[in-house]
């Protein structure tokens, strides 16, 4: 009776040690969720790996930048592709905290089969490393891309950045520094590809709203630390430094050419993406959305894009490439 008196009192405190520390400090729950989103990541990519083209080739981790650690890519090439078809460079997702190139591996060669070069990236995750950072690895990998377009096979004249999650918004946040030099200056970083080529951005469930996310209760803990994570700053919404962040109050009508998706029953649908949207549609930007009504069944999670169960998805990826293959 003794031993289980002192047990209960060692986790009670224990429970109150880890009650008191997550509520001066977001590093509990940014560690907690980077494990849980890891393991769903790598399980839907398993997942995906029957559906993978046998002809697929991949020329993996190429050091794109020696500025930072974690600056490698991986190309998925198809068995044949034409010289004219866009090259697509994919941002993993992961709440600006976690993922990388090979959690999205399956489903980047899966697109990589209907005949396009794919290109995934890593880039370093928050909270050890902060904004601007994944935003400027981004630049340094479409500059070496560009530099080794003819030696890795590519066409450096048809680029396309894509993203889901976190990595819709940093491929946002770079599409727009691309092509607005004075918004390029507010991050700050050098845009290393021309407009010209950066012909269109799809983006799956992305944050652009940064600003309009709830912040309070469960769901704005979790919002809190996902922004804490990725500015380093409590108050990220109101930090200057990362005021350029809010691409959505930033977009103008020289955005790129625009496929936009998201589920129904995503927290990041109606305060985000489906505003980012809205706008892009009244700023006359050539936007391709698929979006599902509240009241749609099934009700689609977020990165519903990567689960085949759902049919959704494939119709996802069918409008991915009759949107790639109109450029």
């Amino acid at each position: 009776m003794k031993y289980v008196k002192i047990l209960a009192i060692t986790l009670a405190s224990l429970l109150l040690v880890i009650t008191i520390w997550c509520s001066v400090s977001y590093w509990p729950a940014a560690m907690l969720l980077r494990w849980v989103f890891n393991k769903e990541a790598i399980k839907t990519n398993e997942a995906l790996l029957p559906l993978v083209p046998p002809t697929v080739k991949s020329t993996t981790n190429l050091v794109y930048t020696t500025a930072f650690p974690e600056s490698k890519l991986t190309i998925h090439y198809p068995e044949k592709y034409s010289a004219n078809a866009a090259t697509v460079v994919w941002i993993h997702g992961g709440g600006f905290l976690s993922g990388s190139k090979e959690q999205v591996e399956n489903y980047c060669k899966i697109l990589s089969g209907k005949g396009f070069v794919v290109a995934a990236i890593d880039y370093l995750v928050g909270p050890e490393h902060h904004y601007p950072t994944p935003i400027l690895q981004t630049m340094a990998a479409l500059e070496y891309l560009i530099k080794n377009a003819e030696k890795l096979g590519i066409n450096k004249q048809k680029l396309v950045l894509a993203g889901d999650s976190g990595g819709a918004h940093i491929t946002a946040q770079v599409a727009l520094a691309a092509y607005d030099t004075a918004y390029a200056a507010t991050i700050p970083v050098v845009h290393t590809v021309d407009s010209s080529q950066l012909k269109a951005v799809v983006l799956h469930c992305g944050p652009h709203h940064v600003k309009n996310l709830p912040l309070s209760g469960v769901k704005g803990y979790l919002f809190n630390t996902f922004l804490w994570s990725y500015s380093g700053s409590r108050q990220a919404t109101v930090e200057p430094s990362f005021e350029s962040a809010s691409v959505y109050h930033a977009v103008g009508n020289q955005f790129p050419k625009t496929l936009l998706t998201v589920g129904n029953a995503d927290p990041l649908a109606g305060e985000s993406s489906v505003q980012m949207s809205q706008k892009l549609i009244q700023l006359n930007v050539p936007t391709t959305t698929v979006l599902f009504d509240k009241s749609y069944e099934p009700k689609l999670p977020h990165e519903f894009q990567f689960n085949f169960t759902f049919k959704e998805s494939q119709l996802v990826l069918e409008k991915t490439v009759e949107f790639l293959e109109q450029l």
